[in-house]
């Protein structure tokens, strides 16, 4: 009889909440629990109403409550679930679908939800095998299958994941998610032009689909297409004026074609668009560029370690305007780091910081001080290494001045697919190795560098990096050679910033910092750059480079002049401007030659 009645609370109640009167619904939801302490669908909807209006905390008291009250109810235990979601606790949702899996492992749903769980903690594998056993159950899915799609690329098996997705929208051709997700799993495998053709088909199904727009400008600026890139990101921000994803693509396209003025901005949503900024938190304020003569600034960076390289430069700029300027970075950068002017101290996370007054990241700096192509700091060098390791390296490296040194890098992080197309590999500089009349060096640390046993035995490619404890003794390296080579890697910004002589070959679709057609960088006078004609083909970039040096040496053994060579090449040929290309001082006779 209470159950009866509590049931007719329930349907009034959900009437109720149907037709907009909420405050009504859910004290026709109270009373049905108050006649059926077990009532799973008053429990589901109540908690869902209190999470909808924001008491996050009663809706997880009600629903654990109900956990408690009827542990053998597996919907309570999804609909706790739920709510965990979406406040972010990932691991205690984790726990109880686990629970909800164990006391149901034939419902679907328990396991849909553990492969949502698990692709949010990374465990992509195991994120994979849930969506497939929920398959098993319920194979008619497809928001199910989308799911396990996009689960197959994010644990690297691109493969699988277009096979199944191109399956799924043959089955489903009208859903405009299972579109759009074989559209980026084609992009991540540098198939962008059959990825738009997704975008458009998803973006034909659903023409208010900020996603898809935003994914359909990102193919576009794989191809070089920046106006139309800028079109599409434009068009997702339209539907969705908050999107972050967006705003940070519209960013990078926009400095990809110097226009930085308004992109500096759209940077900022950095941070809520992709998982590679690390944002450190502090209770002090963020600097918002106003001169503080007598406060401390605490400047830390966030990215990578090419990133921390490029943009540490305004360190001075700051030192400018702010009484006493603080650095915060990564362990490898740290001694590296005290060579940046001005700063009254540089500290790694661990150590013990000074009081300090504010804050600000690396990467922010440009904003701040309204940084345009025609204002970029170009005081270089602005880092310098050690004299103690250049001392050391010198000797390691003895005197020899017949050969022109080139360190080489040859790999950036293997993944996402925009990472991955940076790197050449060793063997597609193999024409650079056998050029004589140079000595090369490698500079690949990380991944890529198991590539370089082979090399040194058949190539002679000289590999000391595992007398390398952090950057400043990479810097002290690099001081001594004549030329470095490199993909888009942190070794490039390093030969930058040192002012040495730097070749840098890029993809045909280039990160936004080395701009667009240019062979030279506004960053780095000393740098000049080799593109490739066509997507993931390195042949033109390494011919060009491989002649280039030929014409040096050419040159130098016109000139034969020794030491300290000025070679009679034109500044294009060097890519240096008037800088004297070989490097004088290492040419320099020392005790015991």
């Amino acid at each position: 009889m209470r159950t009866s009645l509590a049931n007719k609370k329930y349907i009034a109640a959900t009437k109720a909440y149907d037709s907009g009167r909420v405050e009504r619904a859910e004290a026709l939801y109270r009373q049905a629990l108050l006649l059926d302490r077990c009532h799973v669908p008053s429990y589901q909807m109540l908690g869902l109403l209190l999470s909808q209006t924001r008491r996050q905390q009663e809706a997880l008291d009600l629903l654990r409550s109900a956990v408690e009250s009827s542990p053998g109810q597996v919907h309570h235990l999804l609909n706790l679930a739920m709510v965990l979601w979406a406040q972010g606790k990932v691991d205690e949702f984790l726990s109880t679908v686990r629970k909800a899996v164990d006391l149901r492992p034939d419902l679907a749903e328990s396991h849909i939800n553990l492969g949502h769980g698990l692709r949010k903690s990374g465990d992509y594998v195991g994120a994979v095998a849930a969506y497939r056993r929920a398959d098993l159950l319920e194979p008619d899915k497809p928001e199910l299958q989308n799911d396990l799609g996009v689960a197959l690329a994010e644990s690297g098996r691109m493969d699988e994941s277009i096979s199944h997705l191109r399956a799924a929208t043959t089955r489903w051709p009208a859903c405009p998610e299972l579109q759009n997700n074989l559209g980026n799993a084609l992009r991540e495998t540098g198939r962008s032009e059959e990825a738009i053709s997704c975008y458009d088909r998803a973006l034909e199904l659903r023409s208010n689909y900020p996603e898809a727009n935003n994914n359909r400008g990102a193919a576009l600026q794989d191809l070089c297409d920046l106006d139309g890139a800028i079109s599409a990101y434009h068009q997702a921000l339209r539907l969705r004026p908050q999107y972050a994803a967006a705003k940070y693509n519209l960013a990078t396209a926009m400095l990809t074609i110097g226009e930085f003025s308004d992109a500096w901005q759209y940077y900022e949503a950095r941070w809520e668009a992709t998982p590679t900024p690390r944002r450190w938190t502090c209770s002090q304020p963020l600097w918002d560029g106003r001169p503080l003569k007598d406060s401390t600034i605490l400047l830390h960076t966030e990215q990578g370690y090419g990133d921390s390289i490029q943009f540490v430069r305004f360190a001075e700029d700051v030192v400018a305007r702010v009484g006493k300027v603080l650095l915060l970075c990564g362990v490898s950068l740290k001694r590296l780091f005290l060579s940046v002017k001005g700063t009254a101290g540089v500290f790694t996370e661990g150590d013990e910081l000074p009081p300090f007054d504010c804050h600000c990241p690396l990467l922010t700096l440009p904003k701040i001080f309204g940084v345009t192509l025609a204002t970029i700091p170009r005081s270089i060098p602005y880092l310098a290494p050690q004299a103690p390791d250049i001392g050391r390296w010198r000797t390691r490296l003895g005197c020899r001045s017949d050969k022109m040194r080139v360190g080489l890098a040859w790999a950036g992080r293997q993944w996402p697919y925009h990472n991955r197309k940076r790197s050449i590999g060793l063997a597609a500089l193999a024409p650079i190795l056998s050029v004589p009349g140079i000595e090369c060096f490698s500079l690949q640390f990380g991944a890529g560098s198991e590539q370089t046993a082979e090399y040194s035995s058949r190539e002679g490619l000289i590999d000391l990096t595992d007398e390398h404890r952090d950057f400043a003794d990479t810097a002290a390296l690099v001081s001594q050679l004549d030329l470095v080579i490199t993909c888009d890697t942190a070794v490039a910004h390093l030969a930058g910033a040192l002012a040495i002589p730097v070749w840098v070959a890029l993809p045909y679709a280039a990160d936004w910092r080395w701009l667009l057609i240019r062979e030279d960088s506004p960053w780095y006078p000393t740098m000049r750059l080799f593109r490739q004609k066509k997507p993931n083909d390195w042949s033109a970039p390494v011919a060009e480079i491989k002649a280039a040096i030929v014409a040096i040496l050419s040159s130098k053994a016109k000139s034969d002049v020794m030491p300290g060579i000025t070679s009679t090449a034109s500044p294009a040929e060097l890519g240096v401007g008037s800088y004297t290309f070989l490097n004088t001082e290492r040419k320099r006779p020392c005790s015991g030659c």
